[in-house]
């Protein structure tokens, strides 16, 4: 295998183990982008044995190996990720490689999508079209909060997941929206794009499911939780 390709591979493998980090740690409220040395502190105080690499090529092409499963996995995912106490923290070194499979994974995603939801279907193979997009819907949902965590201000990226959501409104995933717009807001106070999908999405909430005054009570709150981050950080 070429040294592109196999770059290739290890990124999609980067980009796999933080969506499963995602995924499996959804009490995560809190993100930091931080530089490799501090990853050391952060491992000794989790009693973690751990030890530097020496490049991002060491990190992407060194560092994986297939698991008990046969799936491939990062040999050392402790000199890329930290996550403890629903804070999350990702190394500075890897983030535009993180960044670039994230995009062509949604990019992909919401190809895949839009073709089956555009393709014109007779009434009785409606249900058919349904379960067939319920895989790139999932992988859209999954490739843009990964890359919006990366990069808030990607207003397409947001139009994705209010795409997926407008055709078939469902509570659950509505609050998982706040969560997610809360959490960009935790290190991006300011993202316009964040606070616009969070209005959006209370807006649709409060038409389909809640009471919009009991919203607006726990919305005020956490608006003025931000503006004491904002107001401690100054």
């Amino acid at each position: 295998m070429g040294h592109r390709s196999y770059s290739a591979e290890a990124s999609e493998i980067l980009l796999e183990q933080f969506e499963l980090i995602l995924d499996h740690h959804k009490l995560i409220d809190e993100v930091g982008f931080i530089h490799p040395s501090q990853f050391a502190e952060l491992n000794e105080d989790s009693g973690v044995s751990w030890s530097p690499p020496s490049s991002i090529w060491q990190i992407l092409d060194e560092s994986h190996e297939s698991d008990s499963t046969g799936l491939m996995c990062l040999r050392n995912e402790k000199s890329v990720f930290w996550y403890g106490n629903h804070k999350l923290a990702i190394s500075i070194q890897v983030v535009p490689v993180l960044y670039n499979a994230a995009r062509l994974a949604h990019m992909e995603a919401r190809r895949s999508y839009e073709r089956l939801i555009n393709v014109p279907k007779r009434r009785s193979s409606l249900n058919a079209t349904n379960f067939e997009a319920q895989f790139p819907e999932t992988d859209i949902m999954k490739h843009s909060r990964s890359l919006l965590i990366l990069s808030p201000e990607c207003g397409s990226v947001w139009n994705s997941r209010k795409l997926v959501l407008s055709r078939e409104p469902n509570l659950a995933l509505l609050i998982d929206e706040l969560n997610l717009s809360m959490l960009v807001l935790s290190y991006s106070p300011k993202s316009e794009q964040a606070w616009s999908h969070r209005r959006w999405v209370i807006k649709k909430i409060a038409e389909k499911f809640l009471d919009l005054y009991d919203i607006i009570g726990k919305e005020s709150e956490f608006v003025k939780k931000i503006a004491e981050v904002m107001c401690f950080s100054w």
